[in-house]
């Protein structure tokens, strides 16, 4: 078979995004995210035709497509941060996020970070601020600037 036959087999994207398996695989993510997995997997399938290493219609299962799809949005949708041991014997170790932060600090975090808050915002004047306000003075204690 040729390779613009088989081009032509590569399903549309409108055909793939409404396919009952990939709306289901879609459920925990957005539309746009499956729409970026569909493209991907189209560009890279129609690339392999190109370069003749997709060479028989079986190889364009729309099955195995789908599957190829659904696990790439899932991939894509992984948070790329990932909680890890540091075994290392290095306390503070750039690469995995220096220094641990207390519970009590997490959760006064998390309060603040799941509302609004005075980030840019100097309730004092009741205009815009600057996000450095908040550690300013810790920093200059700090430092002894």
């Amino acid at each position: 078979m040729s390779n613009n036959e088989l081009l032509r087999l590569i399903p549309k994207v409108d055909d793939m995004i409404n396919n009952e398996k990939l709306a289901e695989a879609a459920h925990n993510m957005s539309r746009h995210m499956v729409l970026d997995a569909i493209r991907e997997v189209i560009d890279e399938t129609r690339n392999k035709i190109l370069n003749s290493e997709v060479t028989e219609p079986d190889d364009l299962n729309l099955d195995k497509l789908i599957d190829k799809i659904a696990s790439r949005a899932a991939d894509n949708n992984e948070m790329n941060l990932k909680k890890v041991v540091n075994a290392t014997g290095v306390v503070l170790h750039t690469n995995l996020g220096r220094a641990l932060i207390s519970s009590g600090l997490r959760e006064k975090v998390w309060e603040i970070a799941e509302s609004y808050s005075t980030l840019e915002y100097n309730i004092k004047t009741g205009e815009r601020g600057s996000r450095y306000d908040h550690v300013e003075g810790l920093i200059t204690k700090i430092t002894g600037a």
